[in-house]
């Protein structure tokens, strides 16, 4: 189990499952970062992703950031690295109802090949 200033690795990227992408754990409510520069495609809401946010970015590279409790930007919205995308966690006053983790789920795509995110994440 690694950590970063992100928070704890909870679920690591695994060539196995690659669609899955990598967990980190976060504890209270904690900003999420673009890794790199680009252009939102979709922001949106799930009921079993919650907020999710995808960046477009440049060599047909595709980020994903899903399970967020509010997102700060809108689809069309340039970004760059390192830019606040939304927020993951829980607020102070939340109640972490079934004891579930909070956790931040992060994929990246390069045409149809999943990519380890761990290795565009600044730790």
């Amino acid at each position: 189990v690694s950590q970063s200033r992100y928070g704890r690795v909870h679920k690591a990227f695994s060539p196995a499952n690659p669609a899955a992408g990598l967990e980190i754990a976060v504890t209270g409510e904690q900003p999420v970062h673009a890794m790199l520069d680009g252009r939102i495609v979709y922001q949106g809401y799930s009921l079993t992703d919650h907020y999710v946010v995808m960046v477009q970015h440049s060599g047909s590279v595709m980020s994903c950031y899903r399970k967020l409790r509010k997102t700060l930007r809108r689809a069309g919205e340039t970004v760059k690295a390192g830019d606040v995308l939304g927020l993951a966690g829980m607020a102070v006053g939340e109640m972490n109802k079934g004891g579930e983790i909070p956790t931040v789920s992060i994929q990246l795509w390069q045409e149809s090949s999943a990519l380890n995110p761990a290795s565009f994440l600044n730790y």
